[in-house]
């Protein structure tokens, strides 16, 4: 099983997500469900990362969680998690 890294962009990431969310419903309950749910996604990553995701043109992956897209990288037996963020928004582009 790959070794999941998270690095320090995701993880700013998904700070200010659940930090937004919880500002937005008045509810921490909300936002530690939201972030249980995104580290059990990455969890599922790490476990079976070509399975998971989908590939991308640039050759990254990206998974889905509630609304939320995590962009990845396999990299030997490491997985890269770069990038949180709404589905909405637009991802980089190679």
């Amino acid at each position: 099983m790959p070794n999941v890294i998270i690095t320090q962009k995701a993880q700013k990431h998904i700070d200010k997500i659940v930090e937004n969310v919880v500002e937005y419903t008045h509810s921490i309950e909300s936002g530690i469900k939201l972030f249980n749910d995104l580290n059990d996604k990455i969890s599922l990553i790490g476990f079976m990362p070509e399975s998971i995701g989908r590939l991308r043109e640039d050759g990254s992956r990206e998974a889905f969680c509630r609304g939320y897209r995590i962009v990845y990288e396999i990299i030997n037996n490491y997985v890269y998690i770069h990038f949180v963020i709404h589905c909405r928004r637009i991802y980089p582009r190679p």
